[in-house]
């Protein structure tokens, strides 16, 4: 069975330190701890000492000298060990541990407060009442209690925030979880549920699955003051819902489902993840999101254009002079059909005459494609640097402005709303 754990700082009492003596007595009395520990200074070791005999056998009792009582880094390095000596070694439950820090000197508090909250101790407790030069009276003692676990929760609500912000989903889960629901103001409860929706819904944003993050967005009420940095206009969910039709078409007459339906939304959501992908750093990840968001413009162009499906092209959509330059098959012995690479995306755009199709041909582009190829998401082994894959990005930037009406509003549309440029922490 876990014991009940007391850690209590012990002071000199000023003119009458046996007045002192006597109010601890009564928190220790009051508390029932299994196991004590007292931390005193040497100026105040007398005090403990006598503290000790009066419990005589009610429960174990321990203690710990303080290397300088008036400074605080040391005093909390040395009173949070005891905290955890007691939480380990002594089997003390952290869950019902208590921390008095009624006396002592002002830096011996302090670090008690800081090392509880540090050790994640669930109650703080202190002696107040009417004094006498300092010390509170015998007989008018008042017991209050501090629950950190409150603090705890404002805190883990916060690094919920920045986690999100940093764009570190999981983390910013974690450290929800870990924010005690019970100890929150009504107000923060609010809070909480509404972040929680959130971070599923941006996290499932940021994974491509549209659908789910609809549904966590939906859940919001959009009207929590403190979170209207990850709020972005209603209309905008709608323009999620279309790019998880575009992509996930329904199953037709004969049960099969159609082919996908490139979009400039769905062009705009790739490129702002290749753009989030770059700002945390993983620049492979970015360029790999950044080809395929040029092998989509050419599927793009030719659907829009053309009614070409770059993964079921006909036979009869290319020009005749052209076909031999595809891999064309016949499929169940009727039809004949190519499913074009990236390369001859562009090359069947060039044969349709479409100006699209010089892109990948431009010594600037080809040789970013050239590195990208050789990275290690690719098929060779090099990490993408990041003036490649910034190179790489400034290019597909550029074309998508040639392709896409109204370019930089739709990015900023389709981006996660605190890193749009002119918001609080934005940089794209």
């Amino acid at each position: 069975m876990m014991k009940r754990g007391m850690l209590m700082t012990v002071g000199v009492g000023g003119h009458d330190p046996e007045s002192l003596i006597s109010c601890l007595e009564k928190s220790v009395r009051n508390a029932r701890p299994d196991v004590l520990s007292l931390v005193y200074s040497s100026a105040s070791k007398l005090n403990a000492d006598r503290l000790r005999e009066k419990l005589g056998s009610e429960c174990e009792c321990t203690g710990c000298e303080v290397s300088d009582e008036d400074n605080v880094d040391k005093c909390f390095m040395e009173i949070a060990s005891e905290i955890q000596r007691m939480t380990g070694q002594e089997g003390c439950n952290r869950g019902s541990f208590q921390v008095d820090f009624t006396s002592g000197t002002k830096a011996m508090s302090a670090a008690a407060v800081l090392a509880a909250v540090a050790c994640s101790v669930q109650e703080l407790r202190y002696i107040a009442g009417e004094r006498k030069q300092g010390t509170v009276q015998r007989g008018l003692e008042e017991f209050r209690t501090i629950f950190p676990t409150r603090y705890l929760a404002h805190y883990q609500l916060k690094a919920a925030m920045d986690n999100l912000r940093a764009l570190r989903f999981d983390a910013a889960r974690e450290a929800l979880d870990n924010a005690a629901e019970g100890a929150m103001t009504p107000e923060n409860q609010i809070l909480k549920s509404e972040l929680a929706f959130l971070i599923r819904g941006y996290q499932a944003w940021d994974l491509f699955q549209h659908q789910d993050a609809l549904a966590s967005f939906r859940e919001c009420n959009w009207k929590v003051a403190v979170l209207s940095e990850f709020y972005f206009p209603k209309e905008i969910l709608s323009r999620l819902n279309d790019i998880h039709v575009a992509l996930n078409p329904s199953k037709g007459k004969e049960g099969c489902a159609g082919r996908p339906k490139y979009s400039e939304s769905t062009l705009v959501d790739l490129f702002n993840n290749a753009r989030r992908r770059m700002r945390e750093g993983k620049y492979d990840d970015a360029c790999a999101r950044l080809y395929r968001v040029t092998e989509m413009i050419a599927q793009y162009v030719l659907q829009r254009k053309y009614q070409i499906d770059a993964g079921h092209v006909r036979w009869g959509q290319v020009p005749e002079e052209s076909r031999g330059k595809y891999r064309f098959s016949e499929q169940n012995g009727k039809e004949r059909i190519a499913k074009l690479s990236l390369q001859e995306d562009y090359e069947l755009l060039r044969d349709l005459g479409d100006t699209c199709g010089g892109f990948v041909k431009r010594t600037d582009v080809a040789d970013v494609l050239r590195k990208r190829n050789q990275s290690i998401l690719a098929h060779g082994v090099i990490p993408v640097e990041p003036e490649t894959c910034k190179e790489f990005h400034g290019h597909v930037e550029g074309f998508l402005q040639e392709i896409v009406p109204d370019f930089p509003q739709q990015c900023r549309d389709l981006q996660f709303p605190w890193l749009v440029s002119g918001a609080p922490n934005g940089n794209d």
